[in-house]
């Protein structure tokens, strides 16, 4: 009876990702659309920032950013300079410049990598409907973010976006999205996502993650136990003791590998969520 209980309960913690996906795919159900268009409105009160608080060039038709020079802590990105369209926040443009606000202009589509990294006083930005890819570490470390409005054209969010972005508990992946990088959110403890109508939460999963390896380990120990007190002395295939559990708790070779490799925490657990609403 206790080994069939566990395969109930186990089963449900493996796959608790994917029947929820299930449930919710085709965009669907809780959580709010992930299609709809953000406003993007500089606040009344924040004039556009002169152009000799930037460092520029002009890249592909249009100007990158490529580094802050300003004092103020408050920033309003223009839209244009010598009348070309800002179109690229480049690589660490504003990586530890003790900014605290920030307006991204419509005309930006590239948010490069590290581009705000480090900015522990950041505590919220909207990323405009024109910006289609989110770089590598772009807000890494950002500890004081506490809300994040990401628009409906981006496409990808590099690996480490969010990296230890600690204040962040929620936050909405529009449906234009079709990559998300390897440890994006890593270190968003608290984070709550929602996915093409699916909510998911860090802490929970990460919860059940916890209560499973604990499952695991504690069979494993018993087997062993058994097998040797049935036959003292005699040597032992790890692969039989694990074959065991697997059938023991009613769960998959794959999460049982992902455990001896010390995986099943450590994974960037909102990743594996995005793969699987999407049939990955």
């Amino acid at each position: 009876m206790r080994k069939h209980i566990l395969a109930v309960i186990f089963v449900l913690v493996a796959m608790v990702l994917f029947s929820a996906c299930q449930d919710g795919d085709g965009g669907e159900g809780g959580g709010s659309g992930g299609n709809s268009p953000v406003e993007n409105k500089p606040p009344s009160d924040l004039k556009e920032s002169p152009v000799s608080d930037f460092e520029y060039r002009a890249i592909g038709g249009g100007i990158e950013i490529t580094k802050y020079v300003g004092t103020s802590i408050r920033v309003r990105i223009p839209e244009k300079i010598e009348g070309v369209a800002v179109t690229v926040i480049g690589r660490y443009a504003f990586s530890e410049s003790g900014i605290m606000e920030v307006y991204i202009p419509n005309s930006v589509t590239e948010i490069d990598q590290g581009a705000f990294s480090s900015n522990t006083g950041l505590t919220s930005v909207t990323i405009p409907n024109s910006v289609t890819s989110i770089g590598y570490s772009a807000f890494w470390r950002c500890t004081g973010l506490t809300s994040v409005t990401i628009g409906n054209s981006v496409k990808s969010i590099g690996e480490r976006a969010f990296e230890d972005c600690t204040g962040l508990t929620s936050i909405t992946i529009p449906d234009s999205v079709t990559e998300i990088g390897r440890g994006a959110f890593v270190g968003c403890e608290n984070l709550t996502a929602t996915y093409k109508g699916v909510t998911y939460s860090v802490a929970e999963e990460k919860t059940r993650r916890e209560e499973l390896d604990k499952a695991i380990k504690s069979e494993a120990e018993r087997i062993r136990s058994e097998y040797f007190a049935a036959n003292p002395g005699a040597g032992l295939d790890s692969e039989y003791v694990w074959e065991a559990v697997s059938e023991a708790l009613g769960i998959g070779e794959d999460v049982i590998q992902r455990f001896r490799w010390g995986e099943n925490s450590a994974l960037d657990l909102l990743q594996e969520f995005y793969d699987a609403v999407n049939g990955r």
